[in-house]
């Protein structure tokens, strides 16, 4: 063997050893950052509902320095400054912060089944009828349960928009 290809040889063993131990610890760090990132954004989350619950808060005039902290707080993680008129608001609590109401669930919000009438026939028979009554029942079950439980949904969304 030549000294050329030794050499190769060598750099080729220690690039490979290297990159066996690099690429876990790359990974290792890049997986860390991720989840830190996740992390602080959870964190920074938790505190602004923290934040909204304390300016929605029914006693508004309950504690003036944890009012302005929430107000703070709203404004160091809002994309877009308050202005100093709408943080003065907040503070003092003649302003609300109202939270986004959720869109009931798809299958909820579909229009009701509309009844069919009877074929139109000479003659209509029993068969016809009770076939008619039959399936129109279905659709009227159908329909009372897809309103029973949007008023259930309704009922639990409220509870929560209500809760101290």
């Amino acid at each position: 063997m030549s000294i050329e290809q030794t050499t190769l040889n060598r750099a080729q063993s220690i690039t490979s050893i290297l990159s066996a131990v690099a690429i876990p610890i790359v990974i290792a760090i890049v997986g860390w950052w991720v989840q830190s990132s996740i992390s602080d954004e959870s964190i920074k989350k938790d505190y602004v509902q923290m934040a909204i619950g304390i300016l929605n808060s029914p006693d508004k005039q309950k504690d003036d320095e944890m009012r302005k902290w929430a107000v703070a707080i709203l404004d160091k993680n809002s994309p877009v400054p308050f202005s100093a008129n709408l943080r003065e608001k907040l503070e003092q609590g003649s302003t609300v912060i109202m939270p986004s109401f959720p869109s009931p669930p798809e299958i909820l919000m579909k229009p009701p089944l509309a009844l069919e009438a009877l074929p139109e026939q000479e003659t209509v028979t029993v068969r016809d009828m009770l076939i008619s009554t039959v399936e129109n029942y279905g659709r009227c079950r159908e329909n009372a349960l897809t309103l029973e439980y949007l008023q259930k949904w309704l009922v639990e969304v409220k509870a929560i928009y209500e809760s101290p």
